[in-house]
């Protein structure tokens, strides 16, 4: 069966070829056009050959003529079967826009059909978790108004149960430049009182303990400049110490302000919704929005709404507090010690 007898086939079908079938015959088409095309190019090659035999001339002028033929008929079922492509392709997305309004519909009504039944069950979950954290806090208000001896204050049940701690201390470091006392590897800072820097090498540093100059014009180790005569008293301090510039990690700790962050209470955070009954639509229940409500404030309300089948629709609690640093300290140390 050749190209043409399996395309004929295939379009003769009386349900409508899918775009991915009408794909493959096209490239099967172009590939067999492409092969036409080579033996058309190879016979009009051979032409300049056969010219001075009439026979071998007639029969391969009549071979480019089917050669050109063939190629003309392949170009036109190519393009017939992209116009029939761009058709299925287009009818295929209507199919499939069909598809999905119908599927849509479907669970649009499916989920309607349980709002009812899932917010009276939130209603009944909620109004549970209040009733058991008032009847817990009235235990622990109970037991902190006489505590044993020696017994600390019990945490409430909701600051137990919802606090969000928040990291309370955090630090960082970055190289920086210091003078580091070469005796004693002692870090003391960006600034030395008294330093007297070599001008020969910046990074080295003396510090006179009796305050003196040194003359930096004379020979390693540097000598004091002459000092005044009431210097030579008892106790007079001749040390020196010698200090390098060298890179140390200078340490910065923050100290957060807001480590514990306290919720606020369930009473002013959860409303609930209104649910469709027999005799209306009741009145819903929005949160009391004070900063001390209690579950048994709003134990009440969500009694009668859980009667009506109303169902308890937590609204999102605060959002989680951003730390606030605040700088507490900052100091030098050594690299090698910190690593």
């Amino acid at each position: 069966m050749n190209v043409f007898q399996s395309l004929k086939r295939a379009l003769a079908s009386k349900t409508p070829t899918p775009s991915v079938e009408l794909g493959k015959l096209i490239a099967q088409a172009a590939s067999e056009r492409d092969a036409a095309r080579r033996r058309l190019e190879s016979l009009r090659d051979a032409d300049a050959e056969v010219a001075l035999d009439d026979s071998k001339w007639k029969a391969n002028g009549a071979a480019i003529a089917d050669a050109e033929r063939e190629v003309l008929r392949f170009d036109r079922v190519i393009a017939e079967l992209q116009e029939r492509l761009a058709d299925a392709q287009a009818a295929e997305a209507t199919v499939e826009r069909k598809r999905r309004y119908a599927e849509a519909d479907a669970r649009a009504n499916e989920i309607a059909a349980s709002i009812d039944g899932r917010l009276a069950k939130i209603a009944r979950e909620t109004q549970a978790l209040l009733r058991d954290v008032a009847t817990a806090q009235r235990a622990v208000d109970a037991v902190n108004a006489d505590l044993p001896d020696g017994a600390g204050y019990l945490t409430g049940v909701e600051l137990r149960g919802r606090s969000v701690l928040e990291k309370p201390f955090r630090s960082e470091r970055r190289k920086v430049k210091a003078w580091v006392e070469v005796s004693s590897g002692h870090v003391r800072g960006r600034e030395v009182p008294g330093l007297q820097v070599d001008p020969d090498d910046p990074t080295i540093g003396y510090v006179s303990g009796s305050g003196r100059k040194l003359n930096f014009n004379s020979p390693r180790p540097y000598s004091f400049e002459p000092a005044p005569n009431s210097d030579f008293s008892h106790g007079f301090n001749t040390a020196v110490q010698k200090f390098v510039l060298t890179d140390v990690y200078e340490v910065i700790e923050f100290a957060n302000e807001k480590a514990a962050y306290t919720p606020t209470p369930l009473a002013s955070s959860i409303a609930l919704p209104p649910v469709r009954h027999a005799y209306g639509e009741p009145a819903a229940w929005k949160p009391l929005h004070e900063l001390h409500a209690s579950p048994d404030s709003v134990l009440q309300h969500l009694d009668w709404i859980a009667a009506e089948a109303a169902k308890a629709d937590p609204i999102n609690c605060a959002s989680p507090p951003q730390p606030v640093w605040t700088e507490v300290r900052r100091y030098l140390t050594s690299i090698g010690a910190s690593e």
